[in-house]
């Protein structure tokens, strides 16, 4: 029987804790028993292994533990490469548009603009100051929605503004009109008082 067929399942199933994968693993079942806490056993905890998941990993499929990790990481890496690879035959390639006129090529490609004997790399272009725009209609849609906007904002902000204005007039009215009627009763005398008889 082949060690590494059941040496996964069996250390998956040691640091879950599961039973299951060990039973499946072709482990016999009485380890399952003594290795999983279960109702009414007391069992608290599963019982350690004598020896760590690498080092039981390592022991069981004859390697050591970095040249498992190195085997890791080279899967890894493959299965990046070959994710990448599939990524980029499934994405489209770039048209040519090139044709050939007096047998020199005259075009663009994916990486070259053909100016007859000239090559120059196409990421050029995009030094070039081409100020292109888009849709015309599309333009003066989104200037008249950015002008909206605008007036919707700013008389947000006069209608805050004249909420305060009209509220620190009144208080200073009713300031004034206090300070007066202050003053109207400063002039008036106070009454005799009558002595009783």
């Amino acid at each position: 029987m082949n060690p590494t067929r059941w040496a996964l399942p069996l250390l998956l199933g040691l640091a879950t804790g599961g039973g299951s994968l060990i039973a499946q693993a072709g482990v016999p079942d009485s380890t399952t028993r003594r290795l999983v806490p279960s109702f009414a056993t007391g069992l608290l905890w599963v019982t350690p292994l004598p020896v760590t998941p690498r080092e039981l990993a390592a022991r069981l499929m004859g390697r050591s533990p970095r040249e498992i990790h190195d085997s890791v990481v080279d899967g890894m890496a493959q299965r990046y490469l070959e994710a990448v690879a599939a990524e980029q035959a499934r994405a489209p390639r770039m048209p040519s548009w090139t044709t050939a006129i007096g047998g020199q090529p005259v075009g663009v490609d994916s990486r070259w603009i053909y100016l007859g004997p000239i090559k120059v790399p196409t990421f050029l272009l995009a030094l070039l100051p081409v100020n292109l725009e888009g849709n015309p209609i599309a333009r003066d849609q989104w200037r008249k929605r950015s002008a909206m906007l605008e007036d919707i904002d700013v008389a947000g902000r006069r209608a805050a503004n004249l909420d305060d204005l009209e509220l620190s007039i009144r208080r200073v009215r009713e300031r004034i009109e206090d300070e007066e009627l202050l003053r109207r009763h400063q002039r008036i005398p106070p009454p005799r008082e009558v002595d009783p008889p």
